[in-house]
């Protein structure tokens, strides 16, 4: 969450992205969560959804939390039968509005930051991290997703199935 120019996006485009390519997919459109035909996650390794405000729409909330913890899920696509297939992607909402999704007191599922608005619209700050990104940036972050070990940290991968509680889930619940 965060405003305008803050670089919501830019590590998910020019990092994330690139690294799952071609099974990611960037979306506005709220209607992949509520549409019958949601095939866009049949092949989707990392889903982002851009511009997310679902705080207001209670029935939208409830299945992004189906996708989110589920391991399968029934893939309908235009003219074709349904089926139930293994869900493997992983979910990003990034919203310019403080309020973009609304969470209990209790939930699991979301991981909340906010960017730092210090560096709102520093074209110079931005060129150099997309440069950064573009020429080595992104094979640092692919070794650190293969190569990360929680107990290195003194965590398990237990550890890491409910989201962290930070300032900005706090904000939002």
């Amino acid at each position: 969450i965060g405003g305008q120019g803050t670089g919501k996006s830019i590590m998910l485009e020019h990092g994330l992205c690139r690294i799952v390519a071609p099974y990611q997919r960037i979306s506005n459109k709220r209607e992949d969560f509520s549409n019958r035909f949601n095939n866009v996650f049949a092949s989707a390794i990392l889903y982002v959804a851009e511009e997310s405000i679902f705080a207001g729409d209670p029935a939208i909330m409830n299945s992004i939390k189906a996708y989110i913890t589920a391991d399968e899920l029934q893939i309908e696509r235009k003219g074709l039968e349904a089926e139930q297939m293994r869900l493997f992607t992983r979910f990003y909402f990034l919203a310019n509005d403080e309020h973009a999704v609304k969470l209990e007191p209790d939930d699991r599922r979301f991981f909340v930051l906010s960017t730092d608005p210090s560096r709102a619209r520093d074209v110079k700050y931005f060129t150099e991290m997309r440069h950064w990104l573009y020429a080595r940036g992104t094979a640092h972050i692919h070794h650190a997703l293969k190569t990360w070990d929680p107990a290195a940290v003194g965590m398990s991968w237990g550890d890491l199935a409910d989201a962290p509680m930070t300032a900005t889930k706090v904000k939002q619940i």
